[in-house]
């Protein structure tokens, strides 16, 4: 039993890395297109502003999914670690580096974003 746990905890770990590229894929998509009509020279300083603050809005949720993407990775790392000194196996962290270096500069660059999104709204 405990290890068709094991066995589904892992697959959903793995599960995550294809999530984290989609999305984060989506997210440069939006924030692109965002940054190429807030920067052009015919938008309308109305216009500029509300993309930008769209852009903030997009990067916040952003950083939001980010801090859910950590809590859950967590979660299923100690249940993990757990299944496995239950049953006597050794713990590989290098089945966990892949999605937390992911997640790492997946919120670097969001983090970035965020603060590049601040410097054009306050210019």
């Amino acid at each position: 039993m405990q290890e068709e746990i094991l066995k589904i905890k892992m697959q959903n770990l793995s599960d995550l890395l294809p999530q984290y590229i989609g999305s984060f894929a989506i997210y440069i998509t939006i924030t692109g297109g965002l940054l190429k009509f807030a920067l052009d020279t015919a938008t309308l300083p109305e216009q500029r502003r509300a993309l930008i603050i769209f852009g903030v809005a997009l990067s916040f949720l952003g950083l939001l999914t980010c801090a859910f993407g950590w809590l859950l990775q967590r979660s299923i790392m100690r249940d993990i670690k757990g299944l496995n000194s239950r049953l006597g196996l050794p713990t590989m962290i290098s089945s966990f580096l892949p999605l937390v270096f992911a997640t790492a500069l997946v919120s670097i660059f969001v983090t970035f974003c965020l603060a590049g999104w601040f410097y054009l709204l306050m210019r």
